[in-house]
């Protein structure tokens, strides 16, 4: 069997490659603190600027600046950790990423202003802080939902958590889940139903579809002995089969955790804005602190201070950190909505440089449904084309054959058949 070129073998000839750990998700959960945390920032930037457009007693303006510390505190508690937790990882890994960046412009400017609080003169900028953090956190749950839209349209290849019916040990048939079918059970689809794993047909006669495994819209005649294989959808007639695999070692699933490994594994562009990342980061450090002993020969500590943090937050690459991989995550994804799997994230950038596209075969190109091109009536005929038609239409009416949705699409059943026979 052959997929696009390349072979499928069969499931028990090589050892299949463990699955990609796959990112955890919280099912919109995760962006209620963000949503929060937005909120107060919006308002906090919002009060700050008139804060400072007005003129305000010593006491007031002591009140106003807590107001601020404590919301800063709020967001604080429902983002930091995650920024945190980003930085110390990268760092035990000895890799200096974006995050770290980030990281500096908060203790930056949130130890400035504490400073200023304690004080009790001068401008804070704990507004800074916040805004920072939902910044990063924003485009951490773009990446997330992103990535998540691509693991949703892969596992819809392959949903091992479904439900079939299974041959028990007492001979009924008993609901299983996937993921549960071990080898020799024996296992029911029903006509239109999706084969759940693969297997040897040892009951009926149906016309199967296996256009995930192959690629092709035609469907295929089996019977008793044919193989099948997980994910293909008997189009006609129930069948019964004996699973030659487990539930959770099936074809589609050697296919799916390949191509999840693959679009695991970082692109040319993503690895190079690591690099990137790597040695620019040190240097956008390095040049904020001269910055700050440069400015501090000049001009006062908040001014000096603040022209500090203003290259921390400019040079801030968010592509480094976001843009890159969320652009390969969105093209990744819309593809696979339009079930086209892609075997590696650069193979995305290379498509920028292809100006020719060479089909192999009609079928890739070629939509599952059949339709009704032209009809032929003889000259002698007694019955017009239309008649024809409705005449067809009735009788397929009754049919299961994949090629009866042609007629029953493009006519008007009008003739009442009692019995049909399907030969």
């Amino acid at each position: 069997m052959s997929c696009c070129g390349s072979e499928l073998t069969d499931p028990k000839s090589s050892v299949r490659e463990p699955a990609p750990e796959k990112p955890v998700f919280k099912n919109g959960r995760d962006v209620v603190p963000l949503v929060i945390a937005a909120f107060i920032a919006g308002n906090s930037t919002l009060a700050t600027l008139v804060f400072n457009l007005s003129e305000m007693s010593n006491t007031l303006r002591g009140r106003f600046q807590t107001g601020l510390l404590v919301s800063t505190i709020v967001v604080a508690a429902l983002l930091a950790p995650q920024l945190v937790r980003n930085v110390v990882t990268n760092l035990r890994r000895r890799s200096l990423s974006v995050d770290l960046l980030f990281l500096l412009g908060c203790v930056g400017a949130m130890g400035y202003s504490l400073v200023v609080y304690a004080r009790g003169s001068g401008a804070v900028y704990f507004e800074v802080f916040s805004i920072l953090l939902v910044i990063y956190c924003l485009g951490a749950w773009v990446k997330r939902r992103t990535q998540q839209s691509v693991w949703s349209s892969l596992d819809a290849w392959s949903p091992t958590t479904h439900r079939c019916r299974v041959l028990d040990s007492a001979g009924d048939w008993a609901m299983r889940v996937i993921a549960d079918v071990h080898l020799g059970d024996i296992v029911q689809v029903p006509a239109g139903g999706m084969v759940p794993v693969d297997g040897e047909v040892t009951g009926g006669m149906a016309f199967v579809r296996e256009s995930t495994i192959t690629g092709e819209p035609h469907v295929r005649d089996v019977a008793i002995g044919d193989r099948v294989f997980a994910s293909s959808v008997v189009v006609d007639a129930s069948l019964e089969l004996r699973a030659t695999t487990d539930g959770s070692d099936r074809l589609i699933d050697r296919i799916t955790s390949a191509v999840d490994a693959a679009q695991l594994a970082p692109s040319r562009w993503q690895m190079q804005a690591d690099r990137i990342a790597r040695w620019f980061t040190p240097l956008v450090a390095t040049a904020s602190i001269l910055t700050l002993a440069i400015w501090l020969s000049r001009s006062d500590v908040s001014t000096a201070i603040m022209v500090a943090l203003s290259v921390l937050l400019v040079a801030c690459p968010c592509a480094f950190g976001f843009a890159t991989p969320v652009s390969i995550w969105v093209t990744i994804s819309r593809l696979a909505s339009r079930s086209l799997l892609v075997a590696r994230s650069d193979v995305i950038e290379r498509l920028a440089s292809i100006d020719t596209v060479v089909f192999d075969k009609t079928g890739t190109l070629t939509v599952l449904e059949p339709t009704l091109v032209d009809l032929l009536v003889s000259s002698n005929s007694k019955f017009s084309e239309e008649q024809m038609l409705s005449l067809a239409g009735s009788i397929e009416a009754h049919s299961q054959h994949p090629i009866a949705s042609v007629f029953l699409a493009t006519s008007h059943a009008s003739l009442n058949v009692a019995s049909t026979e399907a030969i």
